[in-house]
């Protein structure tokens, strides 16, 4: 597929997101998504096994690459992750749990007084887990004229998971 569109800090962007679909004759998904606007660059690749384990139950690899001007510093960042993901049929329910790493960069930012670091400009990476459940009820996933979806995430971070970073960040949403 072509990508192409406008957005408002970005501008103008234009790419390519190719899928294929039943790669070695077994099933296997793997998409490559790269675009480019005025602003930035950025880069997807995901690799999936349906049913590796057990029946509707997926595998999935992702790599991400993102560099974009901001405002006031270059943002950077590099994302790899492994996830595992259930689906439960009939019901519109998928659950599943995913490992990611991070190396986030913000190059010529500004540095912040109030924020205490081991050195200038430090900036750590992030290991973290992801607990995913969405629920499903549309009609039709491509063109929906009726039912809704809701979705939970909670992505926790913390140096035992391997980065420098700790959080938690619960996402909720509806539609």
């Amino acid at each position: 597929d072509l990508l192409a569109g406008y957005r408002s800090y970005d501008l103008l962007y234009g790419g390519i997101d190719l899928v294929r679909r039943d790669v070695f004759g077994v099933g296997h998904v793997a998409e490559i998504r790269a675009s480019q606007s005025f602003r930035s660059t950025e880069g997807y690749l995901s690799y999936s096994i349906p049913d590796a384990f057990a029946e509707d139950l997926t595998v999935y690899s992702i790599g991400e690459f993102l560099r974009r001007e901001e405002v006031s510093f270059i943002r950077r960042e590099f994302r790899s992750g492994v996830g595992i993901r259930k689906v439960f049929t009939g019901s519109g329910h998928q659950a599943g749990v995913r490992y990611s790493y991070e190396v986030l960069r913000a190059d010529d930012a500004p540095l912040d007084p109030r924020v205490r670091s081991g050195s200038p400009g430090d900036q750590p990476d992030v290991g973290a887990i992801t607990l995913d459940w969405s629920m499903d009820r549309r009609d039709s996933a491509l063109n929906p004229r009726s039912g809704y979806q809701l979705t939970a995430n909670l992505e926790t971070a913390l140096p035992e998971f391997g980065g420098g970073s700790r959080y938690l960040r619960p996402d909720v949403s509806a539609s």
